[in-house]
């Protein structure tokens, strides 16, 4: 029996197509072999269960350069430490360090960016554990009833699985130099994984989250050509054109308020004190929003806060607490010291309950000793000098002072 022509054709063309089929899924393993071993000795193959132990054992920072999982990561600290304190915000209220408390706290900012996330959120903590206190973060953004509000909220898992599109992220973060060769060739064709600094960011940057859930960032701003916020340049765009977060508005979202004004009643009923703040804008920032008059939206609030029935606190303009545009970490994000002027503010206007949680003394030396810093060197991982990195012809001490992971 013989075999035609064409079946010769199909069979070499089947053998031709199986052969490039198979060296194409070679190449990509030996492509992707590396990368998931970079992957993997630089934590971000890790559950953020698995992230917390290795913290709360080694120390250091997790800083993701692939993961959006914040929601995930802060939870799993949560279950780990069941804190007396919890902080929650948005990215605003990230720089409030457990150095400045008596009782254990986490910093659980990142997991409210909306209200809806905020209200998951807090009812995931409370499943696992009823601390003592929480302080909320209030952003007028986030009650302006002209801006959408996002509805999604993180994934309740913290796996930290990795797709082709993050892979290839990890390539880009390589051919970009932002993971320098010399890290990419370490950590991609070794077994060794890091111990005290856990994911890109933290390993490339020293930037990431403490075992606090405290953000450092500085040592990430040192290494900047030029720093994107110089002279709060950026956030002033955002009030000019009234986007970003900035969009004007007179009013408050009452049904988005109603769900605040419940979630404190939860909180309360449970026994949980319970103390509001405003977060600080750099007075340019400020001033100009005046100046456009289309940002009622501010001093309703101020009014707001005072009628949910919990200490509330406005410290929209730093001048309040005693703060000065140098405190900044840009347009509308406070250094630490700024917030131990806050935290100490509080402390000192708020009953029993919140001034024996609070470290009066250490707030009062932070203050004392790092004035017109946006990074306190006591909880500063390096030793580099603060730079005048906003450009504000602002004095900045240059003697380092003992590092922690706090």
């Amino acid at each position: 029996m013989s075999i035609s022509n064409s079946n010769c054709h199909t069979f070499h063309a089947a053998k031709s197509y199986l052969i490039a089929t198979l060296g194409t899924l070679l190449a990509s393993a030996l492509l992707a072999l590396p990368l998931l071993l970079f992957a993997r000795n630089t934590w971000e193959l890790a559950s953020t269960d698995e992230i917390v132990t290795q913290q709360r054992t080694h120390g250091g920072l997790y800083g993701t350069a692939i993961h959006g999982n914040t929601y995930a990561y802060k939870l799993s600290i949560y279950k780990a430490l069941l804190p007396d304190v919890v902080i929650l915000g948005t990215s605003r209220m990230m720089q409030i360090r457990q150095g400045g408390f008596r009782a254990s706290m986490l910093n659980a900012a990142g997991t409210a960016d909306t209200a809806q996330q905020m209200e998951a959120f807090a009812n995931d903590m409370l499943a696992i554990h009823t601390p003592k206190a929480i302080i909320i973060g209030i952003d007028f953004w986030n009650y302006n009833p002209l801006r959408p509000e996002d509805a999604s909220t993180a994934p309740p898992n913290g796996s930290n699985t990795l797709s082709w599109k993050q892979l290839f992220k990890i390539v880009e973060l390589i051919a970009a130099k932002r993971i320098p060769p010399d890290i990419a060739l370490e950590y991609a064709f070794s077994t060794r994984k890091s111990t005290d600094m856990l994911g890109i960011a933290a390993i490339c940057d020293n930037t990431g989250f403490a075992t606090d859930g405290s953000r450092h960032g500085m040592s990430g701003i040192v290494k900047m050509k030029s720093f994107p916020d110089f002279k709060f340049s950026d956030t002033l765009s955002r009030v000019t054109d009234g986007n970003r977060r900035f969009e004007p508005a007179d009013t408050i979202d009452e049904n988005r308020w109603e769900r605040l004004q419940n979630l404190i009643n939860t909180f309360t009923a449970k026994g949980i004190h319970v103390a509001i703040l405003l977060p600080p804008l750099a007075s340019p920032v400020l001033e100009a929003m005046n100046m456009r008059g289309d940002y009622g939206i501010l001093p309703a609030l101020h009014d707001k806060i005072q009628t949910l029935g919990v200490p509330a606190f406005d410290f929209t303009s730093a001048s309040v607490a005693g703060g000065t545009d140098c405190e900044f970490l840009d347009g509308f994000h406070g250094g630490d010291v700024l917030y131990a002027r806050m935290l100490l503010s509080i402390a000192k206007q708020s009953p029993d309950w919140v001034a024996t949680l609070f470290d009066v003394n250490a707030l009062e030396r932070i203050i004392a000793t790092e004035h017109g810093l946006a990074a306190a060197r006591p909880w500063r991982l390096s030793d580099e000098p603060e730079p005048d990195f906003l450009g504000l012809g602002c004095s900045k001490p240059a003697s380092p002072h003992a590092s922690a992971y706090q």
